[in-house]
């Protein structure tokens, strides 16, 4: 299962998955001067959507014995990661702009969002890569 180069790719997704918790997302620069910056412990949704993110990344990796439902199992978590980006990077300036003009910057933990759709794209290619080689040498025999 470990020697895999998907199960590989599955378990950094994990990794990036849990190191999102502990790094900033945003940081907002209010006129006050104060800045204020928000960690993925600060919002229940991205809590709830990285929570996700570890149980699908999980529940791929011990699904290595059926390729095709592991193949979409990776492809739900690169969508669901790909969609946790898109909030991050879209709605705190649509929601600051409707307050106000206030700079919202994106930190480290909202960047390395594209490590888990990365590798969770990554693995997802080569399962089905995988499973083209076991389909071909099922041919030969």
């Amino acid at each position: 299962m470990i020697q895999r180069i998907q199960s590989v790719f599955l378990l950094l997704a994990i990794a990036v998955c849990g190191a999102v918790l502990y790094f900033p997302l945003l940081n907002i620069q209010p006129a006050t001067g104060a800045a204020l910056q928000l960690k993925a412990a600060d919002s229940i949704i991205v809590q709830v959507t990285l929570a996700v993110l570890i149980i699908t990344g999980l529940g791929a990796l011990l699904l290595y014995k059926n390729r095709p439902l592991q193949s979409r199992i990776a492809m739900l978590g690169g969508l669901i990661s790909l969609a946790l980006f898109a909030g991050l990077l879209v709605f705190p300036g649509m929601l600051f702009k409707a307050i106000g003009t206030l700079p919202v910057k994106q930190e480290i933990g909202a960047w390395l969002v594209i490590g888990i759709d990365t590798f969770f794209f990554m693995a997802m290619l080569f399962i089905r890569k995988d499973e083209k080689l076991v389909r071909s040498a099922d041919r030969i025999r």
